[in-house]
């Protein structure tokens, strides 16, 4: 005669990863992963105890669904007036662990669902087993595209540590399918800076998500954000190219702007495309900066991009090498002029002739004494005043220079801030 009480040895069931593991595989828990608690003959605890009217209902549901080829459909059938019986948490227990197993062999999510549910509220599930059950409970909302539910199961998860299927992670997604796109960003920004403290890993995907969510809702400030981290996690050249493409696309920058953000892509190394050069060359040419030019074409001939015969490289470096070689010569003659002159205008020709021409400190110096005598865009000067000392490796002064860039320069300037960075953590 078996007893009204019943044990659930945690060895029936299958470790976390190997329930995770199955439930991945074919969107249900494997027919192996446990089986249904069959009642103990020995004498136990009170609170491990099955009331006698569920203990009765279940020993003949048990044996089909643990039979190696039973009825289950039978025992599916059978589920309602066992479950009604159910009296205590014990019960609920071994209610819940037994529809796991029914469900993996009928390859049924809505009973193996039933289960996890059971399993969890009868508060006995092992505490190993809380995070992942509740996961795969996330995973079955998602599919029915019940988000606040998945996002609920995600965070419980989460909290009782589970992290081999990123629980935290998908929450993000949880509002991002359901329109609740600013709540989402929000939740990933704060996600990726928990981790980055953590000093655990963050994906460049996760950032690729938030970066293609805030461009499809068209919140320019977000697309900013999340193309500086990408950067700044992972300051690969693909991961420069997207991000400074992203910029470019969005930023709203006028001609400068544009021009100190293709500095950057060649800073990076992330200039690529044929039109990128020669935009570059273009913008540098009409803003009469012809020793940049002549850099430019120079490397797009090194890089592939331009071929020497090709009437724009061989008629722009025509036009640009002879003032090149004017502007090196005129301009350092000009320092002494700039310093004496009551504004800030020849100091500020100095400064952007001496940035083309890769004479960094120089650029420094005139950019400072034409911010000090007045110019007319004290933001585009600033800007390249801390281009130029990052380009030194002055990464902490550059970056408290680019700190004060507002306006239209200011997505560019936080893009050479996360520069500076890059750099500086590199010890490049």
């Amino acid at each position: 005669m078996l007893r009204k009480s019943t044990h659930a040895p945690s060895r029936r069931f299958g470790s976390p990863l190997a329930l995770a593991l199955a439930l991945a595989a074919g969107g249900v828990l494997g027919s192996a992963a446990m089986t249904a608690p069959a009642f103990a003959k020995e004498k136990v605890a009170k609170e491990n105890q099955n009331s006698k009217a569920f203990a009765d209902a279940y020993e003949p549901y048990a044996a089909i669904v643990n039979a190696e080829a039973g009825d289950f459909a039978a025992a599916k059938a059978m589920v309602p007036s066992v479950t009604a019986t159910i009296e205590n948490d014990q019960d609920r227990y071994v209610m819940g662990q037994s529809l796991i197993s029914l469900g993996g062999k009928l390859q049924d999510t809505g009973v193996q669902k039933q289960g996890l549910e059971l399993s969890l509220a009868s508060g006995k599930t092992p505490p190993e087993q809380v995070g992942v059950f509740n996961y795969y409970l996330a995973r079955f909302a998602a599919g029915e595209k019940n988000w606040p539910a998945a996002r609920q199961y995600y965070q419980a998860s989460a909290d009782a540590g589970y992290t081999e299927g990123l629980p935290d992670v998908l929450i993000a997604d949880t509002y991002f399918n359901n329109n609740e796109t600013a709540q989402g960003l929000t939740y990933l920004s704060g996600l990726l800076d928990k981790r980055a403290a953590a000093g655990l890993p963050v994906d460049d995907q996760w950032i690729m998500r938030g970066l293609k969510v805030a461009l499809d809702a068209k919140q320019t400030d977000a697309v900013l954000e999340y193309s500086k981290r990408l950067v700044s996690n992972n300051g690969t050249e693909k991961n420069w190219q997207i991000a400074l493409q992203t910029v470019q696309r969005v930023g709203g920058l006028d001609t400068q702007a544009s021009l100190d953000l293709l500095r950057l892509m060649r800073a990076t190394s992330s200039m690529k495309e044929s039109y990128e050069y020669k935009e570059y060359v273009r913008t540098a040419a009409e803003s009469g900066l012809p020793a940049e030019v002549v850099s430019v074409l120079h490397e797009g001939q090194q890089a592939g991009v331009f071929q020497a015969n090709e009437p724009f490289y061989t008629d722009n470096l025509a036009d640009a090498e002879p003032r090149a070689a004017g502007d090196r010569k005129d301009v350092p003659a000009s320092v002494d002029e700039a310093r004496s002159s009551a504004t800030g205008k020849i100091a500020l020709g100095n400064a952007n002739a001496f940035l083309s021409f890769g004479d960094y400190a120089q650029a420094e110096d005139m950019f400072k004494t034409a911010l000090d005598k007045g110019v007319n865009d004290r933001q585009q000067a600033l800007l390249r005043l801390g281009m130029s000392q990052v380009m030194q490796g002055k990464y902490d002064e550059g970056t408290a220079t680019l700190g004060q860039v507002a306006g239209g320069n200011q997505a560019v300037a936080q893009m050479w801030i996360a520069y500076a960075g890059s750099k500086k953590s590199t010890g490049a």
